[in-house]
Order: C-alpha cells, then sequence, then structure tokens
C-alpha cells in the first residue's frame, strides 16, 4: 500500500513523477487547476501533446510529458459531472483506477492528485475523496498525494483516510452515508459470496455481536454493501479479502442470482432494503487458516449443504439459500 499524503498548496509546484490535470473529454483543462497545470507546464507544448492523444470518455485517461513542470509527467484524468445520480460515481472511481495504471505502464512512483470533478464538475467532495482513497489504497505506486485548494477539501481526505464514513449509491438515486441510507430505508445493492468446496461444503461466517443487523447469527461466507464507484464484482473481491483474508480473483465469481430483502430491525431505527448480488466462488478453505475480520466476523465453519438449515441462528435468506440449492444442484449434474 502507497504512503498517502494530503498537501494544501499549489499541485504545479511538486517534484513528483506524474501529477493529474482534472481534464475535460477534450483533454483540456476542467477548471482553474486544469489551467494551472498548462500554464506551467507551457500552454503551447501540452495542447499540442493532449490533441496527439485524442479524447477520452468519463473515466479515461492519458499521459503526457510534464514540459516545464517539475513533474515528469502529466496524466490527464476525465471526471464525470455530477447531476445528483449515484451512478456518477463508477467513472470518477475508473478515472482513478486508470491514472493509476498509465502510472504504474511509466514506472511512475509519485503521483499528486487534484480533486477530480470537484470543481466545476460538482462532485460532491466528502464521496469524492472517500473514493479516491479506496483506489489509492488499491495501486502499485509508493506514494501519493492528495492536493487540495481549500480547507474544506483537505479536511474531506483526511476523514476519508481515517475511514470514518462509508459511502453508498442508492438504486436510481444519490450518493448517502450508509447510516442515512439504513435510517431512511432507501433500497441499495449489497454482495453475498458464497465459497463452496469441491464436495460441496458451504462456508458460512458467524456475524460479530458488534454488527448493527443480526449480531451473532449464521450468514453467507462473506458479504458487505457494494461501495460508491464499485461494481457488485469489485465489492465481493474486495469483501471477501476485508473479512476472511481471501483473496479471489474476479474471473473466480459466478454470479448466480439477485435476491431482494425488506428487514425493520432495532425497533424500527434500522430500516434494511437490499438488493443482493449473489456469487458462488469454489475452492478448498481451511477455515482455521483465514483471518477473520475484528468486529465483523467472530467464527466460520463448514457445513454441509443439506445441514444449512439446521443450523441456528440462521439469518433468513430463503430465496438466496433456494438458489443456492439451485446452482449446487445444477453443479453435480
Amino acid at each position: 500500500m502507497p504512503v498517502i499524503e494530503v498537501f494544501r498548496g499549489d499541485i504545479t509546484t511538486l517534484a513528483v513523477d506524474a501529477i493529474v490535470n482534472a481534464a475535460n473529454p477534450q483533454l483540456m483543462p476542467g477548471g482553474a487547476v486544469g489551467l494551472a497545470i498548462y500554464e506551467a507546464a507551457g500552454m503551447a507544448p501540452m495542447k499540442a501533446a493532449t490533441a496527439a492523444a485524442l479524447g477520452r470518455n468519463p473515466g479515461g485517461a492519458a499521459i503526457t510529458p510534464g514540459f516545464a513542470l517539475p513533474a515528469k509527467f502529466v496524466i490527464h484524468a476525465v471526471g464525470p459531472s455530477w447531476h445528483g445520480d449515484g451512478q456518477a460515481s463508477l467513472p470518477l472511481a475508473r478515472a482513478y483506477r486508470n491514472s493509476f495504471k498509465l502510472a504504474e505502464e511509466n514506472g511512475v512512483r509519485s503521483i499528486a492528485f487534484p480533486a477530480i470533478s470537484c470543481g466545476l464538475y460538482g462532485f460532491p467532495i466528502e464521496p469524492a475523496a472517500s473514493i479516491a482513497v479506496r483506489e489509492a489504497r488499491a495501486s502499485n505506486v509508493e506514494r501519493v498525494i492528495f492536493c487540495a485548494f481549500t480547507d474544506a477539501i483537505a479536511a474531506a481526505y483526511e476523514r476519508a483516510l481515517r475511514e470514518e464514513v462509508e459511502w453508498v449509491s442508492v438504486i436510481r438515486g444519490p450518493i448517502k452515508t450508509k447510516a442515512d441510507v439504513h435510517r431512511d430505508g432507501d433500497w441499495h445493492v449489497a454482495v453475498h459470496v458464497w465459497i463452496v468446496t469441491p464436495d460441496g461444503r458451504v462456508l458460512l461466517q458467524k456475524r460479530s455481536l458488534e454488527k448493527e443487523n443480526w449480531p451473532g447469527y449464521w450468514d453467507v461466507s462473506a458479504a458487505g454493501h457494494v461501495s460508491a464507484g464499485e461494481t457488485a464484482a469489485e465489492a465481493a473481491v474486495r469483501e471477501t479479502f476485508e473479512e476472511l483474508g481471501v483473496r479471489i480473483a474476479p474471473d473466480e465469481l459466478r454470479r448466480i442470482g439477485v435476491a431482494r430483502e425488506q428487514n425493520v430491525l432495532r425497533d424500527g431505527t434500522y430500516l434494511d432494503n437490499e438488493e443482493h448480488e449473489i456469487f458462488i466462488v469454489e475452492r478448498e478453505v481451511d477455515p482455521s487458516a483465514l483471518t477473520l475480520q475484528p468486529g465483523e466476523v467472530d467464527d466460520v465453519q463448514l457445513v454441509e449443504l443439506d445441514a444449512l438449515s439446521k443450523v441456528t441462528p440462521l439469518v433468513p435468506h430463503e430465496l438466496e439459500y433456494r438458489l443456492l440449492r439451485d446452482a449446487m444442484a445444477a453443479r453435480s449434474r
């Protein structure tokens, strides 16, 4: 994981391997920071370089020399415009991911970012900072600097680094905190991952007694919210590692269906309206070798599928259990 810093100041002064320009689809400056980058690099050579690179759709990125800048490269990342739809978080995450990909391909070890899409494009800084930090932590560079031009933006990055809030995209709605989603009963997407052994046993996790919903109940192998800017498959990979210490590849995931569940918990103060994207991963697993996430998972066990209904207490995912049985039966045919 890279070292991540927050810098309050001018991105064009940083002596790093690459800085990022928050660009428009024509790779021209998207605002005041972008204009400052062009002017510091040299307007004429930078315009010529970006014209040769052609345009990019939101989420895309291109790399050019830094010219007169202290940085060797400029990566031009195209962020989305914000119109209140949480789906804009997906191209924002891709803009960061594609920037890191270009950085790694070009030997960049240190990189500085502005708050992509948070100026003229209007993306809310709090969820944007959370997305940026998550993508930075998943990168292979050595050092990431988030440059802020106001104290409020710097504070948002500091909060994101402390992981104070989880941001979730509401289905056909905005981005909200997980706490607000469950307060308001908004429909949102979660992932459920079933780890199944070659001999047909399934891994169950025992939810921590600290959990807000179904504490102490046996449940699916790994589960969690799809955070803003993630696909369901990306969330499935992340949650399986966070909760169990198991690294899975996206191509190991087999989607078996979707189940919608509504639950009213904690005397009506916790409204859990979730659309579960359900996956199976087939592999050998040793429960004693797993690294369980404190505060999330208290225990694990392998059970025969036929014995699943006898496990108590068990979270009542009735439709999901039927989908799991159908998928396992189809596998054995």
